[in-house]
């Protein structure tokens, strides 16, 4: 008996309509999609369970480093919404950590609905609350640089 889980084929690689237009961030984004392919392919052989729970850990902590970036951007240029994009990042935070210890303690098959809701919150977020931010925290540092001079 075949016991290979198949996901479904949801690699997305990262292209230019994700652009926010700060650099560190965009390098983290693009990060996000490189691990988060990994774990779709590794999680396609039951042979890697250990390795796809090691890259979630990894999609993980590269996350709290991510969210510590944006909220101290945000917060240095006084971006409107930052509460409510702290509690984006919580409940991601939140999400994710509960999927992995659920898929840590043998449900496996769970790893479809990790990729699904991985993908599609993130997608979602740099669209619809990274790129408002972002609008702020590029004119907070060209008028900072503009007036610097």
């Amino acid at each position: 008996m075949n016991t290979t889980i198949r996901t479904e084929r949801m690699n997305h690689n990262w292209d230019d309509s994700l652009l926010l237009g700060i650099e560190t961030i965009d390098k983290q984004h693009k990060s996000f999609f490189t691990l988060l392919n990994e774990i779709i392919s590794l999680s396609e052989n039951n042979d890697n369970e250990d390795k796809v729970l090691d890259l979630l850990n990894e999609l993980q902590i590269h996350a709290e480093c991510h969210f510590n970036t944006e909220e101290a951007l945000m917060r240095e240029a006084n971006s409107p919404n930052l509460e409510e994009h702290i509690n984006q990042h919580i409940i991601f935070q939140k999400k994710t950590k509960d999927f992995m210890v659920v898929y840590s303690y043998g449900n496996k098959v769970l790893i479809n609905k990790i990729i699904a809701f991985m993908k599609q919150w993130l997608i979602t977020h740099i669209r619809e609350y990274d790129t408002d931010y972002a609008k702020c925290v590029k004119t907070y540092y060209a008028q900072k640089t503009m007036f610097s001079h």
